[in-house]
């Protein structure tokens, strides 16, 4: 046998209570637009030696040499190469090479 609740309410009770439901969300987007907006699709070497604080050259080095991590591996900084000597580091890897030291 099934049993059957009826819930009453009011047409603002109903949208008071839908605009508690889908507000959390509603906030989680507008920050993960806020955030991919501010991020770019690739770094170049100047604009990664910028953020992280290093000369270019430097960068340069962690991309083909790699740095020592804290657990004594040596890791290179992964990269893109859309033409020759024209790097590009995409910024979730940056952000995974970082995570290292």
């Amino acid at each position: 046998m099934q049993s059957v609740t009826t819930f009453q309410a009011t047409p603002d009770d109903l949208e008071a209570m839908l605009h508690r439901a889908i507000m959390p969300l509603t906030d989680r987007i507008r920050e993960l637009e806020l955030m991919a907006g501010s991020r770019k699709h690739a770094y170049t070497v100047a604009e990664v030696a910028q953020q992280i604080g290093y000369k270019s050259a430097t960068v340069l080095t962690f991309i083909h040499q790699g740095r020592k991590a804290r657990n004594g591996k040596t890791i290179k900084l992964p990269h893109k190469e859309p033409t020759a000597g024209d790097y590009r580091i995409l910024p979730a890897d940056l952000d995974t090479w970082l995570s290292h030291f």
